[in-house]
């Protein structure tokens, strides 16, 4: 699947998605063999053997943050979804 475009989400939107991603990360650190971020379709899990893919996850919403603080893009080209 292509790269993960947040240029139409807000920064509000952004900022919650990583509070849950880094919320998922802590659950895995602590013993968590599986966890799921989103609803849906949009849903997607990681296991504790994937902990690099959610890693992923996490620095493409700080770029994408960044990004929009910054007034740019906010277009991701590091995690893709279905790895």
């Amino acid at each position: 699947m292509a790269a993960t475009d947040y240029k139409e989400y807000d920064l509000t939107t952004l900022r919650q998605w990583k509070a849950e991603a880094l919320g998922a990360r802590h659950k895995l650190n602590v013993g968590m063999r599986t966890v799921s971020l989103g609803q849906g379709a949009n849903r997607v899990e990681f296991q504790q053997t994937e902990s690099a893919r959610l890693d992923a996850y996490i620095a493409d919403l700080n770029a994408a943050i960044a990004a929009k603080e910054r007034g740019g893009s906010a277009t991701s080209h590091a995690f893709r979804v279905g790895m």
